[in-house]
């Protein structure tokens, strides 16, 4: 996290709005997966609004997906549900397909621990298995296996 604070100081003080954005999105990333998910909200909402307003909606859309996950660490499930959702249709609307599956999937497990609609749930691993697939990803094996292998999900 140092290093991300370091690069965030850096880019803030050559005023490259950004690189700032984009160091405080890997610092809200890593203060969520250190177990600090109110602090990680703090940062990267902070993070989403530099970008939107720089019109970086790719990276804004990732942003928002770890907002959606830094919700899920909280147990705040609809308001997890909700970013993930923007986030994905974000990064779908930007053509950013694989940060658009990682979304997806986050969101299916979600729902699916959430004992949402499983068929929500295999819409949204369906699409991220296509993706996977298109792109040659070694995890279009492990999601077509949960499709078809007897998971909750396949009905």
């Amino acid at each position: 996290m140092e290093a991300y604070r370091s690069a965030l100081d850096l880019n803030t003080a050559a005023d490259e709005g950004r690189g700032a954005a984009i160091a405080a999105y890997f610092l809200g990333c890593a203060q969520d997966a250190a177990g600090n998910p109110r602090e990680a909200l703090v940062t990267l909402r902070g993070a989403h609004d530099q970008l939107l307003a720089r019109k970086d909606l790719r990276m804004a859309a990732r942003v928002r997906v770890a907002i959606g996950t830094a919700h899920d660490h909280l147990g705040e499930t609809d308001e997890a549900v909700r970013a993930l959702r923007e986030g994905a249709a974000a990064l779908r609307d930007e053509e950013a397909t694989h940060y658009e599956a990682q979304a997806l999937v986050a969101l299916a497990d979600i729902q699916e621990r959430a004992q949402g609609d499983p068929q929500e749930v295999r819409t949204h691993l369906e699409r991220a298995l296509a993706i996977y697939e298109a792109g040659g990803s070694p995890r279009a094996g492990e999601l077509r296996e949960r499709l078809t292998g007897g998971d909750d999900v396949t009905g």
